[in-house]
C-alpha cells in the first residue's frame, strides 16, 4: 500500500491499512501544528469569552496564546494550533477563571 496522508490528521504519512498515523490510532494527543479539534477550538472560544478575552478580536486571543505558548507566531489564528497547545490553552483559561481574572 503506497503512503498516503492520514485520514485522522492529514499531518503524517502513513501505508498502515487502517489510513491513519500511530499517534491517531492510539488516540494520543498531536503535537503537529494545525491539529485543534473543532470540540477544542469552540470550548477555547467560549473559554476567552468567560474571562473576558475578546476572542472576535485576532489580536487580543493572540496576546493571550503567546502568554500561554512560547514563541508563538501565528497571531489570534486557533487553527494554528496543535492538540497539546490548545490542551495548554485549555488549562490556563480554567485557572485564570478560578482566579476571577477578568
Amino acid at each position: 500500500m503506497p503512503d498516503l496522508a492520514c485520514k485522522s490528521c492529514f499531518q503524517v504519512m502513513t501505508d498502515d491499512p487502517s489510513g491513519m498515523c500511530e499517534d491517531c490510532q492510539e488516540g494520543a494527543e498531536s503535537q503537529r501544528p494545525a491539529t485543534i479539534t473543532e470540540t477544542q477550538r469552540q470550548a477555547i472560544l467560549a473559554g476567552m469569552h468567560d474571562v473576558g478575552i475578546r476572542w472576535d478580536v485576532s489580536g487580543h486571543r493572540g496576546a493571550f496564546i503567546r502568554q500561554v505558548i512560547p514563541r508563538w507566531d501565528h497571531g489570534g489564528n486557533l487553527n494554528a494550533l496543535s492538540q497539546a497547545q490548545a490542551g495548554d490553552l485549555l488549562e490556563a483559561l480554567e485557572a485564570r477563571r478560578r482566579r476571577g481574572d477578568n
